[in-house]
Formats: C-alpha cells, structure tokens, sequence
C-alpha cells in the first residue's frame, strides 16, 4: 500500500509536470505568436511613419521656399510702397556719410499715415536706440517732410551758432524744404536746447552718455494752431527739424525721432 502510494505520489508529480511543461510550451507559442504579430504590425507602422516623415521632409524645403517667396514678395511691395517717398525726401534731405538705411516704418502721426525712416552707421557703432542715428519722417499723403533729427557724438562738442546765424541757417532750410513757410512763422524764442545720445567709450569698453547741443529756433504757425523749429548744432549743420507739432500744455504729436520717446513707448 505503501509502494502504491508512492507510485501514486510519484505519478501525480510527472503528471504536473507534463502539465507544467505542456502550459509553458503553449504560453511560449503563443507569446511568439503574439510577437510576430505585434512585430509585424511594428514594422508595418514604422515603415507608415518613415513614410509619412519621409513626405513631410520632402514637404518642408517646398514649403520654406513658398515662405520665403512670399516674404520676399511682401518685402517687396512695402519697399515699393515707400520709395517714392524716400526718393522725395532724398532730393531735399542729405544723408550723412557712413550712414545706411536700417529701418522704415509705418506709423500713424497726427492721426496721418507717415512714414519714418531711420539711418545708423554702417560701421555698427553706436548703433539702436539712444544711439547715432539719422532719422527722418514723411508724409504718405504728399510725400512732405515733416521732420528729420541727425544724432552723432561729433555734435558733442564745438561752438554753437549765434542767434542771427540760427535764424539765417533756419530760413535756408525752411526755404528749400517747405517754400513759403518762413514768412509766416511767428518767432518764439531761440535758446539752447540739449539731447542726450549713448556711445561707447572705447577706452574703458562701456556705453556713456554724450550731451549733443544745438541752439534751437522755435516758432509758432498761426494758420494751422501748430509749432516748428529748426535745431542748428556745431559747425552750422541743422541737427533737428519739426513742424505741424501739437502742443496743448505739453506736446501731442507723436515723437518718432526721438528715441527717449520710443524706448518708453
């Protein structure tokens, strides 16, 4: 009975195992079974995705040149835009040597579409805000200047101007800028007038400020309710010019050419 009992024990144990191993044998099969189907399911995707990715990347030089070609297009236009204007003011006006056009833009002064054009060194010295600059700004309906400011740190230093030469030097510009507009202007005062422009100081590799000095020539128009000047610096060169300004306890009309203006802005 014994003996039997063992040989039971001892059957029972082969049979689990046979079991055992029948279960793995199929669980195993399976499992490959399932590998092969997700793998070939993988590979199915991945050679979609390589193809997908593939397109795209033949898509995207295609349509970085579309991008590209209507920037340019658009660039173009804007420039079309504004040449006319530039070339006006161009006739009348003197750009400084060393100086290039950095910017143009569109702005809205005295509620008028204007456009302001600003000039810096070529060099890259002193160059952005608070800088060197040459800047001047026009009106799109008639292409009239009105206003233009010249900023360099050479103004820094030399003599200014007299009162009378001031004046002389105002009427020659007014007259070959606005013909006729002298005689009806109305003299305020002519005084000093000082603004202040950032250079870097190659000595000690640091930005400092320059005080650029003119004697200024402020009158008052009547017959539009508004203000002009002419701003003469060192060595009679006109630094700054304004007219149709709006002053009502303070001033109203946009400052473009200002740039302590803008960086608030």
């Amino acid at each position: 009975m014994k003996e039997l009992t063992n040989f039971t024990v001892k059957f029972e144990k082969k049979k689990n195992k046979r079991r055992f191993i029948i279960l793995l044998s199929t669980v195993t099969v399976l499992g490959l079974m399932s590998f092969g189907v997700v793998y070939a399911k993988g590979s199915a995707t991945n050679q979609k995705k390589n193809e997908v990715f593939g397109n795209m990347e033949n898509y995207v030089p295609g349509i970085n040149m579309e991008l590209d070609k209507v920037n340019m297009e658009q660039e173009e236009k804007v420039e079309k835009e504004y040449s006319k204007a530039l070339e006006r003011a161009l006739e009348l006006l003197s750009i400084p040597e060393g100086y290039t056009l950095k910017d143009v833009q569109s702005q809205k002064q005295n509620k008028a579409d204007v456009w302001v054009f600003r000039y810096e060194k070529a060099s890259g010295q002193n160059n952005g805000l608070n800088g060197e600059h040459y800047s001047f700004v026009v009106d799109k309906n008639n292409n009239k200047i009105l206003g233009f400011m010249w900023m360099d740190k050479k103004f820094s230093t030399g003599e200014l101007p007299s009162k009378e030469e001031t004046k002389t030097i105002a009427k020659a510009l007014l007259d070959k800028v606005e013909p006729g507009m002298f005689a009806k202007l109305k003299n305020l005062w002519i005084d000093k007038h000082d603004e202040v422009i950032a250079v870097k100081d190659e000595k000690y590799n640091e930005s400092v400020n320059l005080t650029i000095s003119g004697t200024k020539y402020k009158c008052y128009l009547a017959e539009q309710d508004n203000y002009a000047w002419v701003i003469v610096g060192p060595g009679g060169n006109v630094i700054t010019f304004e007219q149709g300004i709006i002053w009502n306890n303070g001033r109203v009309t946009e400052k473009w050419l200002h740039d302590s203006w803008l960086k608030n802005k």
